[in-house]
């Protein structure tokens, strides 16, 4: 069975994906917050993926997969930190995953990285430049990441590297990033 390793697992994306994969792979995560109550039969180590025992964790564990998904994805709290979560602890990740034999890699992107720009054409493509930083540099970590991750793409083709960009939704309802933001609440205390 194939073991899976998934990154910020204790988040809500992370409890309903292990969900999912439960019976079918060997799950385990990481997540710098604890996950009460997680399934029996799943291992959460809680660790920073810029630390060193995140780098033990993926050598005892030895995943055929890694799904990234520990981010920092809100504008609370100090930029400069988020910064480094997301930039330091992926790339940290991504020596790990060529030094320590992992197979198939997924990075959670984010449609974000694109920028919103009058010129973007209707339908983007994979050709689109990443330009989301020119114009809100609040989120040029999340370009960063995604550059590092397609960068890591073609220095390692052996392993199978998937960056998903999925696009997020506004609306009276939904409670995102992009929505705190474009509200203005994510300016305040």
């Amino acid at each position: 069975m194939e073991k899976v390793l998934i990154t910020g697992i204790s988040g809500g994306q992370g409890r309903l994906l292990t969900r999912r994969l439960l019976g079918n792979y060997e799950v385990c995560g990481v997540d710098w917050v604890p996950w009460e109550g997680h399934p029996k039969d799943v291992d959460v180590h809680m660790v920073d993926l810029r630390k060193k025992k995140f780098e033990d964790v993926i050598r005892t564990e030895l995943p055929t997969a890694v799904i990234h998904m520990g981010f920092i994805r809100h504008f609370r709290g100090d930029e400069r930190r988020r910064h480094d979560v997301n930039v330091r602890g992926t790339k940290q990740l991504l020596d790990h995953c060529a030094n320590y034999g992992v197979q198939k890699l997924v990075v959670l992107s984010s449609g974000y990285v694109y920028g919103a720009f009058p010129e973007n054409p209707f339908y983007m493509d994979e050709d689109s430049p990443l330009s989301a930083s020119r114009s809100y540099p609040e989120i040029r970590d999340l370009v960063e990441v995604d550059t590092l991750a397609s960068a890591f793409i073609w220095k390692y083709p052996h392993v199978r590297t998937t960056v998903l960009r999925p696009a997020n939704v506004l609306g009276y309802y939904v409670h995102s990033m992009i929505g705190q933001y474009l509200r203005g609440s994510a300016c305040r205390p």
